[in-house]
């Protein structure tokens, strides 16, 4: 096979132009809605003739096509030194240099466009990157998985040449027995990949049907209202009579058609969420590799993630009452991110079983199954301030607007006050952290379970703060950072605080091992 040089500027495939023409097709379509229901009422008006209305979308879209054709031209990328190249830019020139060492993770990925054309996209993370800015959208399968290979290679080749400067005190601290032997080198031996859990139709339905519908639900309202919200200033007075008169009956209706509405609207989340799940997890393959994790799923939009080991920062698991009752979790990988991209950077392994879960956290964390050292809760206060402002608060505004609007809403207020305190307690009681030699188990929860399990080693800092109501009980809220995000333990003793927080910056301070 010929070897490529990936120093020569190279053009994505012809076959991009007409990737790009959709992708600028779309963002055109949201940016143009409100002017064509203005063409439309035009047209119904008889101001526009159909003819004109056609030749204005075909302008349109010609014009599309030759901003495409200028992006494609214009977008280029290459290696130069020890750094990943790309171009692209028509109206304001563009230049992305990642170099080799900063590169987190690279992914393929492929939407529906791209299947069709028989091209994948490339995806490249880098630490201090806020925004997708290194992304090539067309290149051949062939040629993207062996520049993901060589990007790969070039990290890693880059990470092993930083080494850090060893101090004179740390030289005389070593034996003359050590300096004088050959330092062994601990070669990781390819371990062949094998499938870690591969979700079938059934699968994924059952874990669409565990989904949080009401979330789906709420989601594609806002989805649908955002869209509205473009036009609705442009539309008939009918049309947005209509809709406040909707409103308005909704609100001075019966509980029945309360009820009718509500049942509509759980109906269709359930069908959301099987639609989503199906579309998002489609073929879902997670292979375990020598340095890492291969996901990869999807039935219309295809991605493949790499996720390697050394990334990981902490795992997050998620249950609730049915998967409970079918034994699933799902399992969120919270790698090392920056800015913005930290919680959207998360790659999830939906339905794993009990066994896949041994399996897997005997891999990737085994700290977290040793048996604890300690064990602690929050301060009781923290369960008082929380019925505070999520109970008693609310309660009383409830009756104010139940009062003043109608009677008939005092039912609702009742459910709240003798519900809102029965669910704070509970989730305050399942609260429950673990310490480990080597690793920190948090869980919290009652219906809908959270996990948290994080090497020790990957902390990077650790913070103590505490209001004024807290000062008074000598409580501190612990923030553990990494380099994905912050884990937070609050409303400990002050003792339990200190005493943990020492502790862990011990462990930190004693590891030898990179959390990148």
């Amino acid at each position: 096979m010929k070897k490529i040089d990936y120093s020569v500027p190279t053009r994505q495939n012809a076959l991009g132009i007409f990737v790009m023409w959709s992708r600028n097709i779309w963002r055109s379509f949201n940016i143009l809605l409100p002017s064509g229901v203005v063409l439309f009422n035009f047209l119904k008006s008889g101001a526009l003739t159909t003819l004109t209305l056609t030749f204005i979308v075909i302008f349109i879209f010609l014009i599309i096509l030759i901003f495409s054709y200028l992006q494609y031209l214009k977008f280029i990328f290459y290696v130069e030194g020890d750094q990943f190249v790309l171009e692209k830019g028509v109206i304001r020139k563009k230049r992305v240099n990642v170099p080799f060492d900063r590169i987190q993770s690279v992914h393929l990925n492929q939407s529906l466009i791209q299947r069709i054309l028989g091209i994948t996209g490339l995806e490249v993370d880098s630490a201090g990157s806020k925004a997708k800015e290194m992304e090539i959208a067309a290149l051949d399968k062939t040629y993207a998985n062996g520049l993901r290979s060589f990007l790969l290679q070039q990290m890693e080749a880059a990470k092993e040449e930083e080494s850090p400067t060893t101090t004179a005190e740390e030289l005389a601290a070593d034996s003359l027995e050590n300096h004088l032997a050959e330092p062994e080198k601990t070669v990781k031996t390819p371990v062949p990949p094998s499938t870690i859990i591969q979700l079938d139709l059934g699968d994924l339905l059952l874990v669409g049907l565990t989904q949080n519908h009401i979330r789906t639900g709420l989601a594609a309202v806002g989805i649908i209202f955002a869209y509205i919200q473009q036009f609705k200033d442009f539309s008939d007075e009918e049309v947005a009579e209509m809709m406040e008169d909707s409103v308005f009956y909704l609100m001075q209706s019966s509980a029945g058609i309360v009820v009718m509405g509500i049942t509509f609207f759980l109906i269709i989340s359930l069908i959301a969420s099987l639609v989503m799940t199906i579309f998002k997890h489609y073929n879902f393959k997670a292979v375990s590799e020598t340095k890492g994790i291969r996901i990869s799923s999807g039935l219309l939009s295809r991605r493949e993630y790499q996720v390697p080991e050394n990334k990981i920062q902490y795992l997050e698991w998620r249950s609730n009452p049915l998967r409970k009752l079918l034994e699933l979790k799902s399992v969120f990988i919270r790698q090392a991110g920056s800015g913005n991209r930290q919680n959207a950077g998360a790659v999830v392994i939906p339905g794993l079983r009990p066994h896949h879960m041994e399996a897997f956290y005997a891999k990737y964390l085994p700290e977290v199954l040793a048996p604890p050292v300690a064990q602690f809760q929050p301060d009781k206060f923290y369960r008082t301030r929380l019925l505070m402002f999520f109970s008693i608060l609310p309660a009383v505004v409830m009756l104010l607007f139940a009062w003043q609007i109608h009677p008939a809403f005092l039912w609702g207020w009742g459910v709240f006050a003798v519900m809102a305190p029965v669910f704070i307690f509970k989730y305050v009681a399942s609260m429950n952290f673990q310490l480990m030699p080597e690793g920190l188990h948090l869980e919290k929860g009652w219906i809908f379970k959270k996990g948290i399990d994080v090497k020790l080693y990957k902390i990077q800092n650790i913070t103590l703060s505490q209001t004024l109501f807290m000062e008074r009980r000598n409580l501190y809220t612990l923030a553990l950072h990494t380099a994905a995000g912050t884990v937070t333990l609050p409303f400990l003793q002050a003792s339990t605080a200190f005493e943990l927080s020492n502790f862990l910056l011990y462990k930190v301070s004693c590891s030898n091992r990179k959390w990148m």
